[in-house]
């Protein structure tokens, strides 16, 4: 029977007894616009995980990549692997979930930027409060997804998928030996 012994002097770190993010997040999306702000990090990987969940239950898996590069994951499909940004919206605003969809940081040297059209082959975007998520092939600066289509959404969560992915040459619903290549090798 194999046994790892402890290396001494190192120990695992302390968790704290209240965790900042746990106690600020706990009532959302209940909560104000400055602590979403605040833990913008932690909202955004919280909608790539709802993105991996849906992924995941449809078979299909994804795979995290650098945060330097353009896309979020590298997604395993019959044709190939699929590069697919995502971009998360916390609470809807007047009716509807926006999304303002660019690279980059504001503040920094390079600001935010528009995305290329080689940049990812499959745009998420997650509204998060409702845990929906819309796909699509399209590049566009803007996108809006009315709370009217969240039930659409929810009820068929792999529609807007199956058409992101028809949208550039992959088909997952005929047979898989004959799936076209996607756009990005």
């Amino acid at each position: 029977m194999a046994v790892q012994l402890s290396l001494a002097g190192l120990d695992l770190p302390r968790v704290p007894t209240c965790v900042e993010a746990a106690h600020s997040l706990w009532d959302y999306p209940d909560i104000p616009g400055s602590v979403i702000c605040e833990h913008a990090v932690l909202i955004g990987s919280a909608g790539e995980s709802l993105v991996d969940s849906l992924l995941l239950r449809h078979g299909l898996l994804p795979m995290h990549v650098p945060g330097n590069l353009a896309s979020d994951r590298l997604v395993h499909t019959p044709g190939g692997l699929t590069r697919m940004q995502i971009k998360t919206c916390s609470l809807p605003r007047n009716g509807a979930y926006s999304f303002h969809v660019g690279k980059g940081y504001r503040g920094t040297p390079q600001g935010v930027r528009a995305y290329g059209a080689d940049d990812f082959d499959v745009l998420a975007l997650v509204c998060l409060a409702d845990n929906a998520v819309f796909f699509t092939h399209e590049l566009r600066p803007d996108f809006r997804i009315p709370v009217s289509a969240i039930p659409s959404l929810r009820a068929a969560p792999r529609a807007s998928l199956e058409e992101a992915l028809i949208g550039i040459g992959i088909d997952l619903t005929g047979d898989a030996s004959d799936a076209a290549v996607p756009c990005a090798a």
